[in-house]
C-alpha cells in the first residue's frame, strides 16, 4: 500500500489564482483531487513581474520505512507556446528546505503529467513528513509572455511505519 499527500493549504501565494472564480484564497483546492482532473487549475500571472511563485502545503504523512518510492506527480501547461517560459517544481521540507527540484522549459498545450521520483538521498533529507509542501514558480521573458496552469498534484510515499507495526503484530498472532 502506498500513502498520499495530497495539496491541503496555502503556504504563499503571490499571483496565482484558481481557475473557478480567480480566487487566491484557497487555491489548493483546484488541485488536491484524489483522481487526477484537469477540468479545473491554479495558474500563474506574473503580473508587472516576470516572475512569480506559489507553495501549496501537502497532507500530513506517517514516515515510512524505507527512502524508496517517494514520488512527485503534477500535471502542467503553458498558456501561450510562442513566447518562453520556465516553471520550477520544488518539493520542500518545512525544516530541512528544498528537498528536490525540477525545471521545465517552454511545456506544451497541453496538461503534460510529469512524475518525479526522489532519489533516497532526497528522500533521507525529508525530516517530517507532516509539513511538507509543493512549490511552483513561474519565470516567464517578458510581460505578456502567458503563464503556467497547474491542475492536480500528489506526493505518493510507501505506507508508514505506525501501519508496518500494526500489520505486523497483528500477522504474527
Amino acid at each position: 500500500m502506498a500513502q498520499y499527500g495530497r495539496p491541503n493549504s496555502v503556504v504563499t501565494v503571490s499571483t496565482w489564482y484558481e481557475s473557478a472564480g480567480s480566487s487566491q484564497t484557497n487555491i489548493y483546492t483546484a488541485i488536491d483531487e484524489t483522481t487526477r482532473s484537469d477540468t479545473d487549475y491554479i495558474y500563474s500571472t506574473p503580473d508587472g513581474t516576470t516572475t512569480t511563485a506559489c507553495k501549496i502545503g501537502l497532507s500530513s504523512l506517517n514516515e515510512p520505512s524505507v527512502n524508496t518510492g517517494h514520488i512527485l506527480r503534477y500535471t502542467y501547461l503553458r498558456s501561450k507556446t510562442n513566447k518562453d517560459i520556465t516553471m520550477v517544481a520544488r518539493l520542500i521540507d518545512s525544516t530541512y528546505g528544498t528537498i528536490a527540484i525540477w525545471t521545465h522549459t517552454n511545456p506544451g498545450d497541453t496538461f503534460s503529467l510529469a512524475e518525479q521520483t526522489l532519489t533516497e538521498t532526497q528522500a533521507g533529507n525529508i525530516s517530517n513528513y507532516t509539513t511538507l509542501a509543493i512549490e511552483f514558480e513561474v519565470t516567464v521573458a517578458a510581460i505578456g509572455g502567458g503563464n503556467i496552469q497547474v491542475s492536480w498534484a500528489e506526493f505518493q510515499i510507501p505506507d508508514g511505519e505506525t501501519h508496518n507495526i500494526v500489520s505486523n503484530v497483528i500477522a504474527n498472532a
